[in-house]
């Protein structure tokens, strides 16, 4: 069954795309685990695990890209660069939740929140700039 799931590109060096795909295992534990812990993210780990098997293991590339439950964000981005928004709203409360914990812990240095502050800024504005939906 032909699938739309990206190149795969495996890495020539044998001892690195083992590598690789163990870390890509390890992604989608951390993954699937974000499915069950509030404070662990899902997405963003499942597609680190998805670019890891797109440059060792295709047969894991294509069932992750295709699983009905994972896999649907996957296709999403890939497809759209579609963000959902309940994602969305997980992934700025978290930031803002580390942010107030980062000032917190730092609270006698300006410095430290303020490049973390910063950095949050930047990936929240892109996750904001994203869409929410697939066009119709």
């Amino acid at each position: 069954m032909p699938t739309d799931a990206p190149e795969h590109r495996p890495i020539a060096c044998r001892p690195i795309r083992q590598i690789t795909l163990a870390a890509g295992v390890v992604c989608l534990g951390l993954g699937i685990a974000g499915l069950f812990l509030p404070v662990m993210p899902t997405t963003i780990f499942l597609l680190l695990a998805l670019w890891c098997f797109s440059r060792s293991s295709e047969r894991l590339q294509r069932w992750l890209y295709d699983h009905p439950r994972l896999g649907r964000g996957l296709r999403q981005w890939h497809r759209h660069r579609v963000i959902p928004p309940k994602a969305k709203a997980g992934a700025l409360a978290m930031m803002a939740g580390s942010f107030a914990v980062t000032t917190y812990l730092y609270a006698g240095n300006w410095l430290v929140p303020e490049i973390v502050g910063a950095l949050l800024l930047a990936v929240a504005i892109f996750i904001l700039l994203c869409p929410s939906r697939a066009p119709a």
